[in-house]
């Protein structure tokens, strides 16, 4: 694993959050649980950054965390955020501060967090014989489907990418969609199936009426981790989907969504919307995080700890370096 306290760098166009991440885990792995703004200073300093740009970097990095404290709330009304921001918002503090539950307050944060930081290569993702990006894709679709309603008769998600099960193939998985969406007339005949196994659709959402007729609210979602989560907005087409692999195209175009670990700036927030649709970052996901299934939560927590006990590792070797 990547060392995740490697200060970012200030020149990228979204310093302030990537470095707000730096601040969350310096905090999280800190002996006293916080992080202020003259420790991203002194970060920056050190790194070679000069002292105008290190100043100005540490009030857009605050900014951007008493951004998130203000939204990282559940539906629900619980506080999800796992710090407190205090010293007139130049001082982050773990909530609720003790050696024996620093990772589980605000568990599906610091769980994205993580996620976010730490290399997703196919290679290093895998700790503990849990993939993380298996366990955020079973994660988005819990959460798509609270933000759809909650499951009902009406109602549901399903996992369509490649964390569902390996035994349904693409074309039972289009049936099964046909299925419970109420229309699509299922599998067409002829098409061929996409060679990634998922034709860029990793969830689906539905909330459709008592009568039966087509034309209910159906959301296409993609969830993406790793650095180059940002090339892949504009690569769903839900109609183009529906054309190829349904006998029927939907009465009506599905709403595209996109789901990532990641914060995403409000520099970009504009545009990335009219390329992918809804976006659901990481403060909007856990918005929605009520209900998650126990058995998920206790693999991402698996992933979790180890992911910590590897980073631990990793700062007493470079602590004991001359």
């Amino acid at each position: 694993m990547n060392n995740l306290l490697v200060v970012p760098s200030p020149d990228t166009q979204d310093a302030n959050v990537s470095i707000a991440d730096w601040a969350e885990l310096s905090a999280l792995f800190a002996a006293d649980g916080s992080t202020s703004r003259e420790d991203v200073v002194r970060a920056l300093r050190r790194d070679g950054t000069s002292p105008l740009v290190s100043e100005e970097t540490a009030q857009d990095v605050f900014k951007e965390l008493a951004d998130r404290a203000s939204c990282a709330i559940t539906s629900g009304g619980a506080m999800t955020y796992p710090f407190t921001l205090e010293r007139n918002n130049t001082y982050l503090r773990l909530n609720n501060f003790g050696p024996n539950d620093r990772w589980r307050r605000g568990f599906v944060y610091n769980f994205l967090l993580l996620v976010t930081r730490a290399s997703m290569s196919s290679k290093e993702r895998v700790l503990a014989g849990v993939d993380p990006t298996k366990i955020f894709e079973n994660l988005c679709a819990a959460v798509l489907q609270t933000f759809w309603g909650g499951a009902s008769s009406h109602s549901g998600a399903m996992v369509f990418g490649t964390s569902a099960p390996s035994a349904s193939s693409f074309k039972s998985k289009v049936e099964d969609l046909c299925t419970k969406l109420g229309e699509g007339g299922g599998w067409r005949e002829g098409a061929v199936v996409p060679g990634g196994g998922d034709g860029k659709l990793d969830l689906v959402a539905w909330r459709k009426f008592q009568d039966g007729r087509q034309g209910g609210l159906v959301g296409f979602a993609q969830c993406k981790t790793g650095v180059n989560w940002d090339q892949h907005l504009t690569k769903l087409r839900p109609l183009t989907f529906c054309r190829k692999f349904m006998k029927l195209p939907l009465v009506l175009e599905p709403v595209r969504i996109y789901m990532v670990p990641n914060r995403i700036g409000r520099h970009v927030w504009e545009e990335h919307t009219g390329n992918a649709g809804i976006l659901f970052d990481r403060c909007r996901i856990v918005q929605y995080a009520d209900g998650i299934d126990k058995k998920l939560l206790v693999q991402a927590q698996k992933w979790l700890d180890e992911a910590v006990e590897q980073q631990k590792t990793i700062m007493k070797r470079v602590s004991r370096r001359p």
